[in-house]
C-alpha cells in the first residue's frame, strides 16, 4: 500500500490504510505483536478507502487516523479512531473533523494529545496548491473536532513526524511556495521544526538534516 502510515500502541504494530493501484484505495487496517516475528494480520478497518493520511496514537490504545485523500477526489478532513486492544475485525469510529483538509499530513502524540501537521490542499499534483502553515490538534480520549495549535514556518507536504513524549517534530517533506496568486511545490527541503505537545503555540526551528529528503520520510522517538 502507498501512502500508508504507522503507530505503536500496546505492544502492537498498526498501520493505515493506503493506495493498493492506480485506483483502489484500501480502507484496511494491518497489525502485528512487535515483540513476536511474523507476518502481519488484518485488524479492522475505517469507513472507506484512502491515502496519505496520518496515524498516531495514545497512551490508552486509541488510535487515530487522520485526514487523507484520493487522487481523483479532494482531500478529506475527517478523522476515525479504534482500540488496538479489541477483538480484531472491528471498524473504525468517527472522531471529528479537521479545521482544513490534509493529504499528505503528519502527526505525533505526548500519549494524550495528537499533533497534527503538514498536508496539502489539493488533491492532485498542480498550482492551485492551498498553503498550509497551521497545526491543529485533539486530546485522543475526547471525540471532537480538531482545534488550532499554531503556525510554523514553512509550509509542507510528506513530512515525517515524531515525539519523545513531550516535543513533537516536523522534519523535512517538499515545501510549498508561493508563485503569484497560485503554488507550487519545491522539492528539496531538510528543515526540522518542534513544539512542546502540551503547550499550544507555535513551531520552533529545532535544525536541519545532514541531506534534503524530500517525501515519504518516516522517523521514530522514544
Amino acid at each position: 500500500r502507498s501512502g500508508a502510515a504507522a503507530m505503536n500502541t500496546n505492544g502492537r504494530g498498526l498501520d493505515t490504510p493506503g493506495l493498493v493501484d492506480s485506483n483502489t484505495y484500501s480502507s484496511n487496517i494491518s497489525y502485528f505483536q512487535i515483540d513476536t516475528t511474523g507476518n502481519a494480520a488484518t485488524f479492522g478497518t475505517i469507513p472507506f478507502g484512502v491515502m496519505d493520511n496520518a496515524g498516531t496514537e495514545a497512551l490508552s490504545g486509541r488510535c487515530m487516523f487522520i485526514g487523507g485523500g484520493r487522487y481523483s477526489s479532494s482531500n478529506y478532513n475527517s478523522m476515525h479512531y479504534i482500540s488496538s486492544t479489541q477483538s480484531v475485525g472491528g471498524t473504525g469510529s468517527d472522531f471529528g473533523d479537521l479545521a482544513t483538509r490534509r493529504r499528505y499530513v503528519a502527526a505525533c502524540t505526548n500519549g494524550t494529545r495528537a499533533l497534527i501537521w503538514g498536508g496539502a490542499g489539493h488533491a492532485t499534483y498542480s498550482n492551485t496548491l492551498e498553503n498550509r502553515f497551521n497545526s491543529e490538534y485533539v486530546t485522543i480520549a475526547t471525540t471532537g473536532n480538531a482545534s488550532n495549535f499554531g503556525t510554523y514556518t514553512y509550509a509542507r507536504w510528506m513530512p515525517a513526524s515524531t515525539s519523545n513524549g513531550t516535543r513533537g517534530i516536523m522534519i523535512s517533506g517538499y515545501v510549498v511556495g508561493a508563485s503569484g496568486s497560485n503554488y507550487t511545490y519545491n522539492y528539496t527541503f531538510s528543515n526540522i521544526e518542534y513544539n512542546t505537545i502540551s503547550t499550544t503555540g507555535n513551531a520552533s526551528t529545532f535544525g536541519n538534516l545532514q541531506y534534503y529528503a524530500r517525501n515519504f520520510d518516516a522517523a521514530s522517538g522514544n
